[in-house]
């Protein structure tokens, strides 16, 4: 507050103590003087009172207003439920153990039914086979289907051909030797072989997992491995890799080689990799030796930890060569090769 504040407060009081406004505002200047007439101007002022009867009549006519309102105002009615609806649904409330117990029974009884009547398994039963007869020669295929299953027909019936080749030439078959038991035996064995050579898919190999191996997983894209006469073949599951074997990542994938003694290397994408020296050995059976050269991309490798002073585990690249005994760190081989 300035000193003209603090004189116009001291004018307006003495106004309010009842001095006319000539004493009370002389000597002052203009601005000030201005001001402390609008002060007694405001001072004189009549303020107009409300009348109470008005304002009694205004607030009844506004209640009546909102009565009127909220009288007009209906509630939307709820929908009507059958009376018997409504009954058995108050009944489940108050019994629904029973009504869960219902529900399963009737569950159980569905899975039955299903099951009796086969529609569970009837889309994965086989279609029937039907053996058509030879319509020029209906007596011979009648001939041949009495007695023979269909595996006879489908191949031959050995007994058949023993007996056209004994009717062709029958000095031959007289002259032929009674085979032995033991040569019986052998030739149903190969027989048995044979047969169940030509239903059998084949098989891959059991997945090698030892010191000397590593196993290429974690296959995202286009994975491929350069075989020992120097061609790439496309890995698409789990493989093991062994020392002397190069991995190679397309773009937009990437896999990983987990050790034997649990250290794992991540390949990404656009990256070749090379083992050179493989004896991922754990702790408890001797040294690791892992030594591994990357040509292009980048690599991450979590080591397994060991506390001794012969297990390494080396990544080189064309530039330079990196040696862990238990840490997590990444290779990055630019396309100048360093």
């Amino acid at each position: 507050m300035n000193d003209y504040d603090e004189i116009l407060q001291a004018r307006v009081a003495r106004l309010e103590a009842g001095e006319p406004l000539t004493t009370a505002g002389a000597d002052l200047p203009e601005e000030t003087a201005v001001a402390l007439n609008l002060a007694a101007e405001l001072q004189n002022l009549t303020l107009p009172e409300p009348e109470e009867t008005a304002v009694r009549h205004h607030r009844a006519a506004a209640i009546r207003a909102a009565q009127q309102q909220f009288a007009a105002a209906k509630p939307v009615p709820a929908p009507a439920s059958p009376g018997w609806y409504a009954a058995f649904t108050a009944w489940l409330r108050g019994h629904r153990g029973f009504a869960a117990g219902a529900v399963a029974f009737a569950a159980v009884l569905l899975v039955l039914f299903a099951f009796a009547s086969g529609w569970l398994d009837r889309g994965s039963r086989p279609g029937p086979t039907v053996l058509e007869a030879d319509e020029a020669n209906p007596a011979q295929a009648d001939e041949g289907d009495s007695g023979s299953t269909f595996f006879d027909q489908l191949f031959g019936n050995d007994d058949e051909v023993a007996e056209s080749a004994g009717a062709e030439n029958p000095a031959e078959v007289a002259d032929l030797p009674a085979a032995s038991e033991d040569e019986n035996e052998a030739n149903a064995a190969a027989t048995a072989e044979a047969a169940s050579s030509m239903f059998v898919p084949f098989l891959s190999a059991p997945l090698q997992i030892g010191p000397q191996t590593a196993v290429l997983g974690d296959l995202q894209g286009v994975v491929s491995v350069q075989t020992p006469d120097g061609s790439w073949q496309q890995v698409s599951s789990l493989s093991s890799v062994a020392a002397g074997s190069r991995v190679r990542i397309g773009t937009l994938s990437k896999a990983s080689l987990t050790f034997f003694d649990g250290s794992v290397a991540k390949l990404g994408p656009d990256s070749e990799l090379s083992i050179d020296t493989l004896n991922a050995l754990p702790a408890e059976q001797g040294f690791r030796t892992v030594v591994l050269t990357q040509w292009r991309g980048d690599s991450s490798h979590e080591v397994a930890f060991r506390n001794d002073g012969g297990s390494r585990y080396e990544v080189q690249s064309p530039s330079g060569t990196g040696v862990a005994r238990g840490t997590v760190f990444q290779v990055s081989v630019l396309p100048d090769l360093t």
